[in-house]
């Protein structure tokens, strides 16, 4: 049960980030709540340097320290993931198999000033060819093994500390969306740090909406949503190329739910401006979930938020989700939703 203190902390977080401004005024209780959320949503990083430029009076000396260390664990985190994200990229391409760094391997280095205001809890790539071949390659360098998902299997670095997420598709039922593995490889940009080469703006874009709104149902950390508000910031997407690539991947529901969530928790006028001109492109349903979402308190369901993006393609959806492998092994993969669902 979330608390007073912890909504008081998190809306001073969200005033902040919307405004740009930090409170001049919080008594104590609230200051720490703030700094506890900012750890929770990954923003450690960004509030300490906030902190140092405008020195508010809150930010006392155990405050301040406490956001300092913060931001060092964050720096010291993300280093070592971009550099595992370099490691398995060059790896697999030694390997013959085309890859690309998703979520925060894809942004930290081109949307933030630095790595450490972009927390990462594990590593996301893309694999554009050979699925076999990458997990065998991933295999022989050490690399054990987790949870294995719909699109996606957890491999353990040979660190035993790090977590590698291999993906195959973007997203859980991975036919409902057309990858252009070809396209996205011929136009990926070359990395402008650790991470040797990134997705093209526009596939990076399209690949944050979908794992916002299909795989997480529009409920992310305040600095994924971030992510958002500075692609279209920072980076030079014509929304005419945005709407090519959308519609033939049934992809545009996608990202008029995401881009318009992520303007009501994380603000911005380039946000408001893109989730403006997307909003023609949604259903009227598909509009009032939207209107709907504006805070963690509001989040619709996951299964609400999936059935509005596959409107016109629902009998597929549900093929998908039950009997990925046939209809035969439909039953026990509803009980093991279910149990998954049940647990929390």
């Amino acid at each position: 049960m979330t608390t007073t203190g912890e909504r008081a902390g998190r809306e001073a977080l969200r005033r902040w980030l919307v405004d740009g401004r930090l409170p001049e005024a919080l008594d104590a209780a609230t200051a720490e709540a703030l700094v506890a959320a900012a750890a929770r949503e990954g923003l450690s990083a960004l509030l300490d340097d906030a902190v140092e430029r405008e020195h508010p009076a809150w930010a006392t000396a155990a405050v301040a320290g406490e956001l300092r260390a913060s931001h060092r664990a964050c720096l010291a985190a993300s280093l070592r993931r971009l550099d595992l994200a370099a490691d398995v990229l060059h790896r697999l391409e030694a390997a013959g198999v085309p890859a690309l760094p998703l979520k925060g391997a894809a942004v930290a280095e081109t949307l933030y000033d630095s790595p450490a205001h972009r927390a990462m809890a594990d590593v996301d790539v893309l694999v554009l060819g050979d699925w076999a071949a990458a997990t065998s390659a991933m295999t022989a360098a050490g690399f054990t093994r987790g949870d294995e998902a719909d699109h996606a299997v957890a491999l353990v670095a040979p660190d035993g500390a790090s977590v590698l997420e291999l993906h195959h598709a973007l997203s859980s039922c991975p036919g409902l969306f057309e990858l252009d593995r070809e396209g996205m490889w011929r136009r990926r940009r070359p990395g402008t740090g650790l991470v040797p080469w990134l997705p093209d703006p526009v596939d990076g874009l399209l690949a944050l909406t979908q794992h916002a709104a299909f795989q997480h149902g529009l409920v992310l950390r305040l600095g994924q949503y971030l992510d958002l508000r500075r692609a279209v910031e920072r980076e030079a997407i014509p929304l005419t190329t945005l709407l090519e690539r959308a519609r033939p991947a049934a992809l545009l529901a996608c990202a008029g739910l995401a881009l318009g969530v992520a303007h009501a928790r994380v603000g911005g006028d380039a946000l408001a401006a893109w989730a403006a001109q997307l909003e023609p492109h949604l259903t009227r349903a598909q509009r009032r979930l939207r209107a709907a979402a504006r805070g963690p308190a509001d989040a619709p369901s996951l299964a609400a938020v999936r059935w509005q993006i596959a409107t016109g393609q629902r009998i597929r959806l549900l093929r998908l989700t039950l009997a990925p492998h046939g209809w035969r092994a439909a039953p026990r993969r509803a009980l093991s939703l279910a149990a998954r669902v049940l647990r929390g």
